[in-house]
């Protein structure tokens, strides 16, 4: 296994064991785990190219929001991109972290 693989199973790892939103706390370190994991997650499903795109461009002209309204405008912003399929997947990646 290559190191590049390595690195890849342990963050997988390391964050299959963070806590859900259930748990945010206000605290900006541990709720950016949260937040990380969800962004990690959506990266999985839809590929590094449409997610990192789709996260970018939701970050333009964004004005202090919180985690829920920008993961909510991620997944508008991937549904108009790449369509419904790809807007569930990216409710999921969110959702499955509580965020959403």
């Amino acid at each position: 296994m290559s190191r590049r693989a390595q690195r890849l199973v342990l963050v997988a790892l390391l964050f299959a064991a963070l806590p859900a939103s259930a748990d945010l706390d206000g605290e900006v370190h541990d709720d950016g785990e949260i937040w990380s994991h969800a962004l990690w997650n959506l990266r999985t499903a839809l590929g590094h190219t449409h997610a990192d795109t789709a996260i970018l461009l939701t970050h333009i002209g964004q004005d202090n929001p919180t985690m829920p309204s920008l993961a909510t405008d991620i997944v508008r912003t991937v549904r108009s991109l790449y369509g419904n399929g790809a807007a569930n997947q990216a409710f999921g990646a969110f959702h499955d972290r509580g965020i959403i």
